[in-house]
């Protein structure tokens, strides 16, 4: 038994180890050659690997086709969605390259801005909030966008990367600049979030992961579903202010720059222990009537597409 432990810590050690070489092989790629050869090498690696993983990739594909259709999206395209996540991990990459430097001077992050005013009235009356998000067009930007343009320290929470060397990486370049700050999702760290924002800084997370226990369903595209819920209790309990906020990519107005939108701020109110679970669950409510609002514009921008955010598909779905 002891002996097999090692054998499998070995092989993950040496996995972990290929994983990060081939993260720092497309970092140089882009760091060297720009985005089109990072791209290309990418496809050909997806080609490569194609014969080896089609099952798993089919499976995914069917749940994104599920996903889109209960969106309303009866005819998706698989070449769509493929260049969804080629812009996913493009976006991943380029924070992770060059991190803050990237807003501004990279045209496709000199941000279109939408309702800054909401939070210049937050910071000028020293009040702290949540930013309150789904895993739609570009989020990674949320942290050093706030911090580069408001000034506003703030704390990213977020899920480890199971690889720890690229987890240190990426950890250390989205905290490159002083004043942001990588906050694990936990019970530990989430309960300083009251301390946080009483401090008049901010949080940033996400909220559409599934989460059956302790969560309230909310209609999501005419579904009941569960989605992050510990972060709207805790402002419901202490009354702290939440900001939805999206940045995605607006084709009606530029098909190349990402769009960032803060909406009205929510004020929260302090509520008795047993209305937090049913204020929370409105709270979640208006969040999501916002996002949706956003993802039906673009249904592939939405990464949640590729989880079983709806459940398993039905059978025989095809």
């Amino acid at each position: 038994m002891i002996k097999s432990f090692f054998q499998k810590l070995t092989s993950l050690q040496s996995r972990h180890k290929a994983e990060f070489y081939l993260f720092k092989m497309f970092i140089f790629l882009v760091r060297f050659f720009g985005m089109g050869v990072f791209k290309v090498a990418i496809t050909i690696i997806f080609v490569i690997l194609m014969p080896f993983l089609w099952q798993k990739l089919y499976k995914r594909y069917l749940l994104a086709k599920y996903n889109l259709s209960i969106i309303g999206d009866n005819n998706p395209s698989a070449i769509k969605m493929y260049l969804a996540m080629l812009k996913y991990v493009e976006s991943f990459i380029l924070f992770t390259t060059y991190g803050h430097k990237l807003l501004g001077t990279n045209s496709r992050f000199n941000l279109i801005q939408q309702g800054t005013e909401h939070i210049e009235t937050l910071q000028k009356q020293g009040k702290g909030f949540i930013v309150v998000s789904f895993h739609y067009g570009n989020w990674e930007v949320f942290p050093t966008y706030l911090k580069s343009k408001f000034n506003i320290d703030n704390y990213f929470v977020y899920k480890e990367q199971k690889n720890f060397l690229i987890d240190e990486e990426v950890k250390k370049t989205r905290s490159g600049l002083e004043g942001v700050l990588p906050m694990k999702k936990g019970a530990k760290d989430i309960a300083e979030i009251k301390n946080i924002t009483a401090r008049g800084e901010a949080v940033d997370i996400l909220i559409d992961q599934i989460q059956n226990i302790g969560s309230e369903p909310i209609n999501l595209f005419g579904r009941q579903v569960k989605i992050g819920f510990a972060i709207q209790k805790l402002a419901v309990k202490y009354g702290i202010i939440i900001v939805p906020t999206f940045c995605f990519v607006d084709k009606n107005i530029d098909s190349k720059r990402y769009k960032i939108i803060f909406h009205k701020p929510i004020e929260c109110t302090a509520v008795a222990k047993d209305q937090i679970n049913p204020e929370a669950q409105k709270l979640t409510q208006q969040i999501a009537n916002l996002a949706m609002q956003h993802i039906k514009q673009d249904p592939y921008q939405w990464f949640c597409l590729f989880y079983k955010i709806f459940g398993e598909p039905p059978v025989g779905f095809r």
